[in-house]
């Protein structure tokens, strides 16, 4: 598992400047547009694992726990 985990992170220490600098390159090699590119990209990224109906679900994911705490 920790593989896996260290794969991934090297993977996106390569992915993030390799993107910054692809769109830095089409927007003339203006090095600004990538880096907020990379960064409009994270912060979407971010939004969208954290606001997702999987990380609102209860824990347990009983109906019991949903009434008592009026979660709907």
């Amino acid at each position: 598992m920790f593989a896996f985990l260290a794969l991934a992170g090297d993977v996106g220490c390569a992915g993030g400047p390799t993107f910054a600098g692809k769109i830095a390159g089409m927007f003339g090699d203006n090095l600004k547009m990538g880096i907020l590119a990379a960064t409009v990209f994270s912060y979407n990224t971010y939004n969208h694992f954290n606001n997702n109906e999987f990380a609102q679900k209860n824990l347990y994911n009983t109906k019991n726990f949903d009434i008592i705490l009026n979660i709907k």
